[in-house]
């Protein structure tokens, strides 16, 4: 249970999420997306998440954006990303496919046998990612509240240069759906100063499609 000093940080977090048997019963999540900030207008692509369904398969790194695109973990990432003033629509799907991704399916992804995990000081998991998952960056930190639900995360996104690309990814809200835990607003900031919202990702409805037939 959470609180019980003698599990590790992991085990609380998972349990604090749902919990490893409730996770494995679904198969699908619909996100409505909205994302403003400053962030994709500063590539060109202001409007491209202000209104978006997205269905992300949480067995495989796979995301449809309805009218947008698809995401698929195996296709590489688009060169120059970083560098480039402009983004495409192809772009943008990559960003969004691997963060949304990221975002519905953790904590649970950091039990895969490819994914390293170290509890830190301060109620802190540092989270090694393997090559087979694209993410912001490889490494990743995540800080917990005693309450095993988390605070924030920090990493510097490989897609954006500088200033920006070090961030700070905050809990706004959260929701339980299903008896687990989706975090349904979230504030990405620059980490190391004083700044505008980069993004700011809004749910605005979830649904959940389960092993059982139910959503």
């Amino acid at each position: 249970e959470p609180g019980d000093t003698s599990m590790s940080l992991l085990d609380l977090v998972i349990e604090a999420h749902g919990g490893r048997e409730r996770w494995a019963m679904v198969e699908s999540m619909e996100v409505d997306l909205r994302c403003t900030g400053i962030a994709l207008p500063m590539k060109g692509q202001g409007k491209a998440l202000s209104r978006v369904t997205a269905v992300v398969d949480v067995k495989r790194l796979h995301v449809e954006f309805k009218g947008l695109g698809t995401f698929e973990g195996s296709v590489p990432r688009p060169p120059h990303m970083a560098r480039r003033q402009r983004w495409t629509s192809d772009d943008v799907v990559h960003f969004a496919g691997y963060a949304l991704w990221g975002y519905v399916t953790s904590p649970f992804h950091f039990l895969d046998d490819d994914v390293e995990v170290n509890e830190m000081s301060g109620n802190r998991l540092r989270v090694t990612y393997p090559h087979r998952i694209p993410s912001h960056s490889r490494v990743q930190t995540f800080k917990y509240g005693e309450d095993g639900l988390l605070e924030h995360l920090d990493y510097t996104a490989e897609v954006f240069l500088g200033t920006f690309g070090r961030a700070r990814n905050s809990v706004v809200e959260h929701e339980v759906i299903e008896g687990l835990v989706v975090y349904t607003k979230r504030r990405i900031v620059p980490r190391y100063m004083p700044g505008p919202t980069l993004i700011a990702v809004n749910f605005d409805g979830v649904r959940m499609r389960l092993s059982d037939g139910s959503t």
